[in-house]
């Protein structure tokens, strides 16, 4: 569920901003993120941007799909000398949000992988 804060900003300026604090502090962001990863093996989620490709309401739900990108990586054994240091790899995704307005209950759902 989201905040109603969140909720309350919808078509503001603020709401990309409120929807990732949202979406990161209920931590349901790395499931589809690490399951869209195209680059890495283990998807981080500490600089996370959202970008808002198309927006939609009706009387019950607002929808928004989100260009996302983010950054994933290949764990290496973190020895001394590991010929393959951890890099940051580059990752985007698209994910569609659709909130129920009187609830604010909220489903992701994967665009491309």
């Amino acid at each position: 569920m989201l905040s109603s804060f969140t909720l309350c900003a919808w078509g503001q300026p603020e709401f990309l901003h409120l929807l990732r604090a949202d979406l990161l502090a209920q931590d349901v962001l790395f499931a589809p993120l690490q399951s869209a990863l195209e680059h890495g093996s283990y998807a981080l989620l500490d600089n996370v941007t959202l970008m808002e490709l198309n927006r939609r309401e009706n009387n019950q739900l607002l929808c928004m799909d989100l260009g996302v990108s983010y950054a994933s990586t290949i764990p290496g054994c973190a020895c001394q000398g590991d010929p393959a240091p951890e890099t940051e790899l580059p990752e985007y995704t698209m994910l569609r949000i659709q909130i129920e307005r009187v609830s604010a209950i909220f489903s992701l759902q994967i665009l491309i992988q």
